[in-house]
């Protein structure tokens, strides 16, 4: 089963600090050997890290450029989901073996982060990773072993408090978690904490009610900074929310007058629009009419005023071609009336304003304003006339 671990670290030798205010150091983040881990239920279990199994070239390359955590990640791991909020460093690309420990270069570049080291509230390193847990009973180097990782894959580095609290101590551990413990820990231990009065206290407890006591304390820390967090993260979502709204506002305000000038626009183009069909039409119509004045008896033509573009059309051809429409489509109609007319359009636009071949006077020709006064009249009165 794929389980996760989280081992004791530290620093070798002297960390330094960079011009640009970060912390480097080499670090001795595990070994090899028989180790003790607590599980969240209390009991302890022994496990081997054979070197065959931490020294495999796989293995070791999970080490590097993994992300460095200022505690472990409530979730357990860090992923792609979770790495940019919580990674304050990483670790090198070059991991050494010396002896039965394993070393890694290690960077860290977030100022809060930086601080609590300097300030010793991040005193130790834990190594976060997974291993498959095979359950073997064995003897390593003299110590008794119960269980043997293997398929060992790195996740990330942490920097914690004292193991027994801290960084630990947020852990949300599975079932089948757990967490390196020394071989051999004191039977007692100190306990530090603030009073009200803001005097500070040590008492020393057992070891299980220290670690109560410490877990306790951390929490009731950890409540006070997240009660912070949480304050100010409320203060800038409300004026974010302020922001948001009256940007909202101007946004509407905008869009209203968007709107506004939209219908204009769109006003605007549909009489255009419209203004074009009827001087179309009216082209149309004075064209025909002017075709028909130099076709028919002038007194039909007198009365193409009450005859729609479809009956004047009838009216010419009955004369130009003797034709029967009765009962005929529009169609067919149109047809019969390009027809009837070749010859006589041509004459028509042709003939000098002044010397008209057509039996009708320069007077009774319809002009366009005219034209257009009567189609406008034709379409608001439809039964006007209507033959």
């Amino acid at each position: 089963m794929s389980v996760a671990r989280y081992d004791k670290g530290s620093v070798r030798g002297e960390a330094s600090m960079t011009e640009e205010g970060y912390i480097r150091a080499t670090a001795v983040v595990t070994k090899t050997g028989v180790f003790r881990y607590r599980n969240p239920d209390g009991t302890v279990r022994r496990e081997l890290r054979h070197p065959m199994d931490v020294l495999q070239e796989e293995s070791l390359n999970t080490m590097k450029m993994i992300p460095v955590t200022n505690g472990h990640p409530i979730g357990r791991l860090v992923n792609a989901d979770n790495s940019k909020e919580l990674a304050v460093g990483y670790t090198g690309e070059i991991v050494e073996q010396d002896g039965e420990f394993i070393l890694s270069k290690l960077v860290v570049t977030d100022k809060n982060s930086v601080e609590a080291v300097k300030e010793g509230r991040r005193k130790e390193l834990s190594l976060g990773y997974t291993v498959d847990l095979v359950p073997e009973v064995g003897d390593y180097n003299g110590e008794a072993y119960d269980f043997r990782q293997t398929n060992i894959k790195y996740n990330h580095l942490s920097l914690v408090d004292l193991a027994r609290a801290g960084g630990e101590a947020r852990i949300a551990l599975d079932s089948s978690d757990a967490i390196q413990i020394e071989k051999e820990e004191s039977v007692m231990a100190k306990v530090k904490y603030k009073r009200r009065d803001g005097e500070k206290v040590e008492m020393e407890l057992e070891n299980k009610d220290a670690e109560a006591v410490e877990k306790l304390l951390s929490d009731m820390e950890n409540l006070k900074e997240e009660k912070a967090r949480v304050e100010k993260e409320m203060e800038s979502v409300k004026l974010a929310l302020e922001k948001s709204q009256g940007e909202k506002d101007a946004m509407e305000e905008k869009v209203k007058d968007m709107e506004a000038g939209e219908s204009e626009e769109k006003e605007k183009a549909e009489s255009e629009k419209m203004d074009g069909i009827i001087n179309d039409r009216v082209k149309k119509r004075v064209k025909l009419e002017k075709i028909a004045g130099s076709v028919l008896p002038k007194e039909a033509v007198e009365k193409l005023d009450s005859l729609s573009d479809l009956d004047i059309k009838k009216e010419v051809v009955k004369i130009r071609s003797k034709l029967n429409l009765d009962d005929k489509s529009e169609t067919y109609i149109d047809a019969a009336f390009d027809i009837a007319i070749q010859g006589v359009e041509k004459a028509t636009v042709k003939a000098s304003p002044k010397g008209h071949t057509q039996s009708n006077s320069d007077s009774e020709m319809p002009s366009a304003d005219n034209a257009r006064k009567r189609m406008i009249d034709r379409q608001m009165n439809p039964n006007k006339g209507a033959k």
